[in-house]
């Protein structure tokens, strides 16, 4: 969204005819009592490669400091919030991941499929006997047909994820 939000603030100076281009921030520079120019364009890019920085480039008095330094703190606070985050949830995916390698079993998953579907008991092979993987694949197409649950598949290396 931040993006998109930046792209459009782009395509309106880019948009906007020959004036916007050369619009120019201005501030006194009290010691040499002459105007300094800023570039629109720089501070635009500025801040899309980080927030705030467009406004520490105008250095136009007390306040465009306190907006990029409350901009630089939102950004600052977003990523390491994203990075917790997503750190967080890697690490409950790989606890899920074990979890169901260790209490998964093929042997349940089979009779679970025999009972639900009605078929013989065994005649999608077990662990130990082999399993008919053309069988099996056969009976979760027509137990997602019957139930509308996408389809599971069993894999071949023995794990469930």
């Amino acid at each position: 969204m931040k993006y998109f939000l930046m792209a459009l603030t782009y395509s309106q100076f880019l948009f906007a005819g020959d004036g916007a281009w050369k619009f120019r921030f201005e501030r006194m520079n009290t010691s040499a009592d002459s105007m300094t120019s800023y570039s629109t364009a720089k501070a635009i890019g500025f801040s899309a490669l980080f927030p705030g920085l467009g406004q520490f480039y105008i250095r136009n008095g007390r306040e465009t400091w306190i907006k990029g330094t409350a901009f630089s703190i939102l950004e600052i606070a977003n990523l390491v919030l994203y990075s917790h985050y997503e750190s967080k949830g890697d690490s409950r995916e790989r606890k899920f991941k074990r979890y169901a390698d260790r209490n998964w079993d093929v042997d349940k998953y089979l009779v679970f499929l025999e009972n639900s579907l009605v078929l013989q008991s065994g005649s999608l092979g077990r662990k130990s006997s082999g399993i008919n993987i053309v069988q099996l694949e056969a009976a979760e197409l027509n137990w997602s047909g019957q139930t509308g649950v996408a389809n599971h598949y069993l894999y071949r290396q023995g794990k469930q994820q």
